[in-house]
């Protein structure tokens, strides 16, 4: 299949298309004009939600435009935002006070 080509919608009786409510992830790709692993990604990352019906992902029309709303650019935005909570570097946490990877704890001392 070459990456021109357009998603054919099924029609009704009068010849008019009918615009299918779940796409699949090849059909989801081709509506954003990105690759079909970039839509996988997005999905793995719960960041756009989509359907396992059987063995095949389906991702509803309605998810589809939210997820583009959710991502939507424009200079007005960016300078609404400060920061993204995606670029803010996180503190590693403080390791547990305990024994050290490998040590064992000393046995209790036994009363006699």
């Amino acid at each position: 299949m070459s990456g021109d080509s357009q998603l054919s919608a099924p029609t009704n009786g009068q010849g008019q298309q009918i615009e299918p409510e779940a796409l699949s992830v090849r059909q989801a790709a081709q509506l954003l004009q990105v690759s079909d692993d970039f839509v996988r990604d997005r999905i793995h990352r719960r960041q756009l939600r989509a359907y396992l019906l059987g063995t095949q992902l389906r991702i509803r029309r309605s998810d589809l435009e939210a997820f583009m709303a959710a991502n939507e650019w424009s200079p007005e935005l960016c300078r609404q935002r400060t920061s993204r909570p995606g670029n803010r570097r996180r503190k590693r946490a403080k390791p547990a006070a305990g024994p050290a990877h490998g040590e064992t704890k000393p046995a209790p001392a036994r009363s006699a």
